[in-house]
């Protein structure tokens, strides 16, 4: 036990939960996260609610999953009939241990690490965090195992007193946010059918996951987060002619289009999303690079690459659109660079008869795909895309980004066009962004509830700062849907794994319309080997402020 700080009772019960779910190690996509899940759900199960409410305690298995993982579903139903239910999110899985090196083995034993860690040269500021008694360190203390233990132990305290409960809680636990959020991407139709079979009515949402200092910003400072940001992943697949070395212009080489798109997009402000007097991060490369697997001596004639974009209010199609209008001016550009060299070569071999008509077709996922369909029947074209995927899953291909490769390939080889050319798509994640300004008077009425209560609030001095858009990618994304019929065509024809693996169910997630606020627990260096959570705000004041809004939201609906 952490000896550095007094903590009533409710915060020691969290802070020795925190401990408990580090100690099991529960990286995404790894059998770990069905050890944590069993965990949470045998000592939910033993709670007297639970034992006279068996059917509130779901297990929520992932469509389709060949690792059977699953949610978590808590549900705590107060005396008073009320359908308002205000539903707590969080996620029960990790991102790897790599970066502890000759640490792994304490990464999720605490204290043992702490002990290690004094005897280190860290910096100065992190040594005297760690000597003062008021962080815990270790993978996933801060995103998100304190914010599990924080909302399950405010569910325990209210499942023992339904009968001051004004309305319900609901509390979802799930798997894989720090991979492909498949998790929360299966969460909102069992939401919807619960909604229906317990009588419920969904007002909002609260989130604990991970909040930060803000550099340059007074570090008494805490941060409560309105609405998320959104991201989306636009993608090309280069077809290059090939050709030897010695014959470069009798070819195209698939590097030359990525590169200059590349320049193009990535760190370029006049790409980012803006909105009122804020504006994301530019869009940035994830990856790029042409498909050869060996040295040979010949230009490589497919190529790959995907990129970031971050929006608050822009929603697929228009980003699909800035994405061609980018690959169209690089293919210009490519061309005039070529054909200036060209010319240049030509000049140096007057003997010979040198022409170069090269030209770069561009095509999005869409208008390839219709093509195929031009050649062949329906059933044929999924059956093609289903040997696809069979293959990728025999190879033990877990990467989303190549399965969506792989069918674009198989694509292009069915319409027997001819390169070059370039192929737009969209690859997941995607996440919608949640806009906290949106007309929508559930919106509204949660998110002023919220403010309101922690203007309100005994913060122990500590400066809680409302802010709209959390910063960081969460899973709180999925719970509403606020884009065109546009943008969910374009995700639908566009995204080439959209419903074979990964999609939103858009009409639950439409019907679900859950505002959420991000009350997150207060931490330094998430996905790092010093990643820690600050105990006196996370386990003493953070519980006392959630379940004031929690209170509060149920009292005023």
């Amino acid at each position: 036990m952490n000896k550095g700080i007094d903590l009533i009772n409710r915060g020691k019960n969290i802070l020795d939960l925190t401990e408990k779910l580090i100690n099991i190690q529960s990286v995404s996509n790894t059998e770990g996260v069905k050890k944590i899940g069993n965990f949470l759900h045998d000592r939910i199960e033993e709670w007297s609610y639970y034992q006279k409410h068996p059917d509130h305690l779901l297990k929520l298995p992932l469509r389709n999953d060949p690792m059977n993982r699953f949610n978590l579903a808590a549900l705590v139903k107060g005396d008073n009939d009320s359908k308002n239910t205000v539903v707590y999110i969080s996620h029960m899985d990790t991102v790897d241990i790599g970066e502890y090196r000759d640490l792994k083995n304490l990464a999720t034993q605490p204290y043992k690490l702490m002990e290690k860690l004094k005897s280190r040269n860290i910096d100065s500021d992190i040594k005297e965090e760690l000597n003062s008694g008021e962080w815990l360190f270790g993978r996933g203390s801060a995103d998100m195992k304190s914010g599990v233990a924080i909302e399950l132990e405010l569910l325990k305290e209210f499942s023992e007193n339904t009968e001051d409960l004004e309305g319900n809680i609901l509390v979802i636990i799930t798997v894989n946010e720090e991979a492909d959020s498949l998790g929360m991407l299966n969460i909102a139709k069992p939401l919807v059918e619960l909604a229906k079979k317990e009588n419920l009515k969904y007002i909002g949402g609260i989130n604990t996951d991970y909040t930060t200092d803000e550099i340059g910003n007074n570090p008494a400072n805490r941060y409560v987060y309105r609405g998320t940001l959104g991201k989306i992943v636009p993608a090309l697949y280069v077809v290059g002619k090939g050709s030897h070395v010695g014959d470069v212009y009798g070819g195209f080489d698939v590097n030359l289009l990525m590169s200059e798109l590349t320049s193009r997009i990535d760190n370029n402000m006049e790409l980012a999303d803006k909105l009122n007097n804020r504006i994301t991060d530019p869009p940035v490369s994830l990856k790029q690079g042409d498909l050869k697997e060996e040295y040979n001596g010949q230009l490589p004639y497919e190529g790959f690459a995907y990129y970031n974009f971050l929006n608050f209010n822009r929603g697929p199609a228009e980003i699909l659109d800035v994405f061609r209008e980018e690959v169209d001016d690089s293919i210009r550009s490519t061309l005039d660079w070529i054909n200036g060299n060209f010319r240049v070569y030509k000049s140096y071999h007057t003997d010979q008869d040198l022409e170069l008509n090269l030209d770069i077709k561009c095509y999005t996922y869409q208008e390839l795909l219709d093509i195929v369909k031009d050649k062949f029947i329906e059933e044929k074209v999924e059956a093609e895309i289903e040997n696809v995927l069979s293959q990728v899953d025999e190879e033990g291909i877990k990467d989303l980004r190549i399965h969506s490769l792989e069918i674009i390939k198989r694509m292009w080889e069915l319409s027997e066009l001819e390169g070059p050319a370039a192929i737009i798509f969209l690859v997941p994640p995607f996440y919608p962004p949640q806009n906290p300004e949106i007309d929508d008077e559930k919106f509204e009425k949660f998110n002023n509830i919220a403010q309101e209560t922690i203007k309100n609030h005994e913060t122990n001095g500590y400066n809680i700062i409302v802010k709209d858009f959390f910063p960081f990618l969460s899973d709180a994304s999925y719970a509403a849907f606020q884009g065109t019929q546009e943008d969910e065509d374009t995700l639908k024809e566009n995204m080439p794994y959209w419903g074979k693996g990964w999609k939103i169910d858009i009409d639950a997630v439409r019907e679900l319309n859950l505002p959420v606020v991000d009350v997150g627990v207060h931490g330094k260096g998430a996905h790092k080997y010093l990643e820690r959570v600050h105990i006196p705000y996370t386990m003493k004041v953070l519980p006392e402020l959630i379940k004031k809004i929690t209170e509060k939201s149920l009292q005023k609906y």
